[in-house]
């Protein structure tokens, strides 16, 4: 299993296990959230579209100090910083009321998981 290593409070290191069943809600939480983005968009729902984002970058968070299992720790932490700053920059948009904006973030986030899967699955 991967792990990684945590700073605990008197500055030894230590292993959390990579977390797989996390990683997997976080991943089908990903994958279903897109679509009611797009619908909450399509409504100018911004605040429901705003809310999914929030639930997006925050899963993501969760789960940036993996290891992960398949790829390169460089590379998943790029992946998931990148994915962070478009879910937050669709919630910019939302905040401007800015359905161009919040359409570009969906396409970015999608085009994100595709890139991860093919990378880390």
């Amino acid at each position: 299993m991967g792990c990684n290593r945590v700073q605990a409070k008197d500055s030894a290191s230590v292993f959390a296990e990579y977390n797989r069943d996390l990683v997997r809600q976080v991943m089908r939480n990903n994958a279903m959230l897109p679509g009611k983005i797009k619908t909450a968009a399509k409504n100018k729902d911004f605040y429901g579209a705003a809310f999914a984002l929030i639930d997006m970058a925050h899963g993501m968070y969760k789960i940036k100090d993996f290891t992960p299992r398949k790829g390169y720790p460089s590379r998943w932490t790029d992946a998931i910083e990148r994915f962070i700053d478009t879910a937050l920059m669709g919630i910019g948009a939302c905040g401007e009321k800015d359905i161009d904006g919040l359409n570009k973030a969906i396409a970015g986030l999608v085009a994100l998981n595709r890139e991860g899967h093919r990378t880390f699955r």
